[in-house]
């Protein structure tokens, strides 16, 4: 249990290994931010980065404008992000490039 009333604020600083080691530790911040930001956390420490969800909508559009079809349906195979970008835009009509698209290209 953590008491943070004779505690001063503070920083420890532990390698990933550490961190990957000690359940203490891993119980305590799946206590307080939750289960996701604990495997999200893990996933850091593991070296498993996922840069594609963190990218802005506007610069997915401008990276995807110069996709063909196939490959942006490809994308959305591998990608919970692009998959929903996909299925939106699908099941609206829109199979070949969107206004967004197009516009996003342009600039």
């Amino acid at each position: 249990m953590i008491s943070l009333n004779t505690s001063r604020p503070g920083e420890l600083k532990e390698s990933h290994e550490d961190f990957l080691d000690n359940p203490s530790l891993q119980i305590q911040i799946a206590i307080v931010f939750g289960a996701s930001t604990l495997e999200h956390i893990f996933n850091l420490c593991r070296g498993n980065f996922d840069f594609l969800v963190r990218l802005p909508d506007t610069l997915l559009l401008y990276i995807m404008s110069y996709l063909d079809l196939e490959d942006i349906a490809r994308l959305s195979q591998v990608s919970h992000r692009f998959e929903t970008w996909w299925k939106h835009h699908k099941s609206n009509k829109y199979l070949g490039y969107t206004c967004d698209l197009i516009l996003c290209r342009n600039n």
